[in-house]
């Protein structure tokens, strides 16, 4: 208290003259104190904000976000554009994306029991096997590609029945050629959607129930394109 007490008017005047300019240099370098404790708080400790399901969704929304248009202005399809958009939906994937496939492959697929009616996933050894050869791809692919860009104009001016017709030859093709190791549905199935959207000009999504899709991909390839048309015309007719 003594101590105090034999303080001079400049003995504090010198002591908030050393005090200041501490104080003001603390206060200039705040922003980077409050930034370490959310570093170390939040960011360092990784909290989830968002569930893992919502996350996955932004994920495949952000591939298709990269995607490009299949179709250019004028309705022509190109191998190109569908090994973009194969990269672009399945980056991150052991699929080989954005290549066209180069060995044998098997897809498991639904077995159709006659009896019943209904249909039952079978093993390797009922696989479909009659997928053209690795070899082929790439030529066959040009050849139904050419034939969609050679017709598309004159397609677009026909009736409903004629459009189903040529998209869902189409589609069967393309799922017969299996032209990647992985990720043909997918692209087959968005490729669809934006074909139809060209032909009737409107958006028409394509997202039938997947038991029924594919027992209607092994029917057309076994020669009967009924069941996937009856697809596409209830997709249209739900985006009527």
């Amino acid at each position: 208290m003594a101590t105090i007490e034999k303080f001079t008017t400049d003995n504090w005047i010198a002591l908030v003259a050393i005090i200041i300019p501490i104080f003001l240099g603390w206060l200039g370098n705040i922003h980077l104190w409050l930034w370490s404790l959310i570093k170390k708080h939040l960011i360092d400790r990784k909290i989830e904000v968002v569930s893992p399901s919502f996350d996955h969704r932004l994920s495949y929304l952000n591939k298709q976000m990269k995607a490009c248009s299949f179709l250019g202005s004028n309705g022509k399809l190109s191998i190109r554009s569908l090994l973009d958009n194969h990269r672009a939906l399945l980056q991150g994937t052991p699929g080989r994306p954005g290549e066209l496939r180069e060995n044998k492959v098997y897809i498991k697929c639904y077995k159709i029991d006659d009896s019943t009616g209904g249909t039952t996933l079978v093993s390797e050894k009922e696989n479909i096997t009659n997928l053209l050869p690795a070899e082929e791809v790439n030529l066959t692919l040009s050849d139904i590609i050419r034939d969609w860009n050679k017709k598309v104009a004159k397609v677009k001016a026909y009736g409903r029945k004629d459009k189903i017709e040529f998209v869902s030859r189409f589609h069967i093709y393309f799922e017969m050629i299996h032209p990647f190791v992985d990720g043909n549905g997918r692209i087959g199935r968005r490729l669809l959607e934006e074909q139809l959207s060209y032909l009737f000009e409107k958006i028409i999504s394509f997202d039938p129930e997947i038991k029924s899709y594919h027992k209607s991909i092994e029917l057309g390839i076994k020669g009967d394109e009924s069941e996937l048309r009856q697809l596409v015309l209830q997709q249209v007719n739900a985006n009527a």
